[in-house]
Order: structure tokens, then sequence, then C-alpha cells
């Protein structure tokens, strides 16, 4: 049984197959360390939101604080 957590040993194989492979990632995390390039991505406080509960409604989510130098959210970098 491995919990529901990704299986880190597949994920690593599968980043050693390409050639180049990247993550925004907010903290470091067990997959990101086998990726080539780690893009900083704000946090969820750290951005103007929408976000999607379990329902049929969103809500808007304001920025609480400002994200640290050279930090973007998912949209900026990818863009």
């Amino acid at each position: 049984y491995r919990g529901t957590g990704s299986d880190i040993e597949k994920n690593r194989h599968a980043f050693s197959s390409v050639d180049f492979s990247n993550a925004n990632e907010q903290v470091l995390t067990p997959t990101a360390r086998y990726r080539d390039v780690i893009l900083p991505a704000s946090a969820f406080y750290e951005r103007d939101d929408v976000v999607f509960p379990d329902g049929n409604y969103v809500f808007y989510s304001n920025k609480a604080l400002e994200p640290p130098d050279n930090v973007h959210d998912d949209y900026e970098i990818y863009a």
C-alpha cells in the first residue's frame, strides 16, 4: 500500500526519460527535486484568483500578501 500520494519512483523514472523537465512550485516537493529547473510560483494567498469549491458556485479570492521578488503566478509563467 502506497497511500494516496504520488508514486515518486515512477515520476523520477519518467523525468529521467526526457531531455528537460521543469516545475512551478511554492515549495520543494519530492518530485520537483528531480526536475532540471524549478520556477518559483505564487501561493493562492499571493494572487487574486477565482476559486471553484464543491457545489455550483465560485468564490473570488483577494490577494492577502504580495509575492516575493521574482515569484509569479502560474498564468504569468506559462505566458
